[in-house]
This record gives C-alpha cells, structure tokens and sequence, in this order.
C-alpha cells in the first residue's frame, strides 16, 4: 500500500472514493468526514497539482527565455573586448582593458609555475630512505661489535 503523502495520495484519495461508492452508503460519515467533503478534498489537490504542473511549464520557459539571453550578452561582451583588443587608442595593454578585468599583456607573466607532483615526492622519500638506511650502515660499521655479530649458529649443524 502506497504512503499517505507525495505523488501518489490523488491516487489514494479516488480509491477510497470508489470504495466507499460501492461498498457503504455515500450519506454516511466516516470521523465526521462525509462523501462529498472526501470529493471536495481530492479536487481540491487535483486543481492544486494541476497549477504546480502549469507553473512548472512556464518555469522552465523562462529558464529557457534567460538562458539564450545569457547566451547572447556573452557573445556581445565577447565582440566588445575583442572591439577594445583591436582599437589603437586602447588595446591589450590599457586600464580599461584591465578595468573590465582582463590581464594587461605587460602584466603578463611568463611561463607555468609547476607544482611538485607525487613523482617527486616519492622520489624524494625514497632518497631521504636511502640516506637514513646509509646513516644506520656507517653507524653499525663504526659501532663496536656485539655478541651476535660473530654468532654462526647452532653447532653441528
């Protein structure tokens, strides 16, 4: 049985309308709630399911309506900093190419600053791991000897 709210309450409300039109009397009440109100209620819902559905329609209209005038006024603000770019009394490199905020070419900066990847970085470890490794080698050369550095093991064996 479907949930008493969300899409499917219309479907809910007419069904107890058939049932209570061929199974019990449509002048009786059930919890002080008639036929006809029970009627009233589900039209109700319907006119109001009815309106959200009609203004969604024009919702997404006017979406559609702003989207392609986006559209155009990017393609005028292309055309006109393409227009300031090519005038001689302004240009590329002028304040108000810069005010409608792009970069003067002489404030340009040259080249890619590149970010260590995660290459290096393990390139990296790996050497400082080399280093350590060397450090402990160097320490136990010059360490004096213990007991088990002679060790051979078991005898006989």
């Amino acid at each position: 049985m479907e949930k008493l709210r969300g899409p499917h309450i219309l479907e809910r409300g007419e069904r107890f309308l058939r049932v209570w039109k061929h199974q019990a009397p449509e002048h009786v009440s059930f919890a002080g709630i008639d036929h006809e109100q029970l009627q009233a209620g589900v039209d109700a819902a319907k006119e109001a399911r009815e309106r959200v559905r009609a203004v969604e329609v024009w919702l997404r209209s006017l979406r559609l309506e702003r989207d392609q005038a986006e559209q155009k006024l990017a393609r005028q603000l292309m055309r006109v900093a393409s227009g300031v770019r090519a005038e001689p009394a302004y240009g590329e490199d002028s304040g108000f190419y810069r005010a409608l905020g792009f970069v003067p070419i002489s404030e340009n900066r040259s080249g890619r600053p590149r970010k260590q990847t995660a290459a290096r970085s393990r390139n990296k470890k790996k050497s400082d791991d080399a280093l350590v490794l060397q450090m402990a080698i160097d320490n136990r050369a010059t360490a004096p000897g213990t007991w088990y550095d002679d060790y051979d093991g078991p005898v006989g064996l």
